[in-house]
């Protein structure tokens, strides 16, 4: 009797093995998701308008400092605030558009004030407002556009949206689609990682089971997407409307397809002209554009087609660009914050920041676009600016382990 139930007792954690080998099997890459959820939810606390700053405390009341001709700041008035003032309580999540802001509170509601340019705030007319005002209940999500509408993504997986899709504006919120997870721009991933796009009018199928993905417009008539997929392989979408359209041929024959770019990535970040890519050891990758230095390979390359690894014990990065300037942040392991790129502060003189000589790390560039040239500051190799760093939500922020 001892003997058989010992054999059952085996029996039953063999089983048990097995099950949970196949479930770890079916959910994907659990590691990239928790890591991924993890920065997102950092991010609900931060938002960066034009002009214009949003910060949540740890009471959940939401400060605001900056800008206010749109009535961005919710003050009830539209004068510019220089220093942060207390404008709502209860909030847990706040985003920012170029010159309106939105957030959500403990109880679901979706507040916002500012801009309301073709009515994307959604609240029935087109008029700026100044005070925040209700407009949405039952909301876990937000994703802002700069310019034509927003979306939102309900308790219940249902999403919606103020933007027109070529449709009339109607100055409200509208119900696209039901089990949505995330939404990026024009991009939706559904809770069973399918990746729809708007195209030719209407929402298309582009990718299966997608974790993450991300857009960014280059200001040159093409845009740079990244999705990456349970299984931690980084695909890339590059689309250019010009070949398209012309039925042109491309020195790049990757264009305007998707196609396996990396394996084991677990972050993604791209400006539209440069990207960089986190791998689960932590290496950095990188590729595009390094005119000003953005991927810290020195100022000898000035675009790497190829993704090459540049760094070490990565934790987190992010990736800007402005005209002909690009420029990049990695925060490491060790919370140390790293630069490279186009560096504003540092091109008035050589005098040095950082405690860095300017002279040992880069060049002032005359550059620029328009009739007055322009100079700046490129650093074409990785700095470390600071020490104890938890979160990068701007290359004009940084939060430090201290809050």
């Amino acid at each position: 009797m001892k003997k058989k139930l010992f054999i059952l007792f085996i029996l039953i954690i063999f089983i048990m093995t097995i099950t949970i080998k196949t479930n770890i099997k079916a959910d994907g890459n659990i590691e990239i998701e928790k890591y991924i959820e993890k920065y997102i939810n950092i991010k609900k606390n931060i938002a960066i308008g034009d002009d214009h700053t949003l910060v949540i405390r740890n009471d959940n009341t939401l400060w605001a400092i900056g800008d206010n001709y749109y009535g961005q700041l919710g003050t009830g008035d539209n004068k510019n605030r220089g220093k942060f003032v207390k404008v709502l309580e209860d909030v847990v999540f706040v985003a920012a558009q170029d010159f309106g802001s939105l957030a959500i509170k403990k109880d679901g509601t979706l507040w916002v004030t500012g801009d309301n340019f073709n009515g994307k705030l959604g609240t029935g007319d087109t008029k700026d407002i100044n005070i925040w005002t209700k407009v949405l209940d039952d909301v876990i999500y937000i994703e802002v556009t700069h310019y034509d509408g927003n979306f939102a993504i309900k308790n219940d997986g249902t999403l919606w949206t103020t933007k027109h899709f070529n449709k009339e504006y109607t100055n409200k919120w509208t119900k696209v689609m039901d089990n949505v997870k995330f939404v990026k721009d024009d991009y939706i991933i559904k809770q069973d990682g399918t990746l729809l796009d708007f195209i030719d009018d209407k929402w298309t199928k582009v990718l299966d089971d997608v974790v993450y993905v991300t857009r960014k417009d280059s200001g040159r008539g093409w845009s740079w997407t990244l999705a990456i997929r349970k299984d931690g392989t980084l695909w890339e979408y590059i689309y250019d409307p010009y070949i398209k359209n012309n039925n042109n041929t491309s020195a790049n024959p990757n264009i305007n397809k998707w196609i396996k770019v990396l394996d084991n990535v677990k972050y993604v970040s791209t400006s539209g002209l440069h990207s960089l890519a986190i791998k689960n050891d932590g290496t950095l990758w990188a590729t595009g554009e390094n005119k000003c230095g953005a991927l810290g390979l020195g100022e000898k390359i000035n675009y790497s087609v190829n993704w090459i690894k540049v760094m070490n014990n990565v934790e987190y990065v992010a990736t800007a660009s402005s005209e002909d300037r690009t420029y990049s942040i990695a925060m490491k392991k060790d919370g140390t914050l790293w630069q490279a790129g186009f560096d504003k502060m540092m091109e008035r003189d050589d005098s040095g920041i950082f405690g860095i000589d300017t002279k040992d790390i880069g060049k002032i560039v005359i550059g620029g676009i328009g009739e007055e040239p322009e100079k700046y500051f490129c650093i074409f190799n990785w700095i470390k600016v600071l020490d104890n760093v938890i979160y990068v939500p701007d290359f004009a922020y940084a939060i430090k382990k201290d809050a």
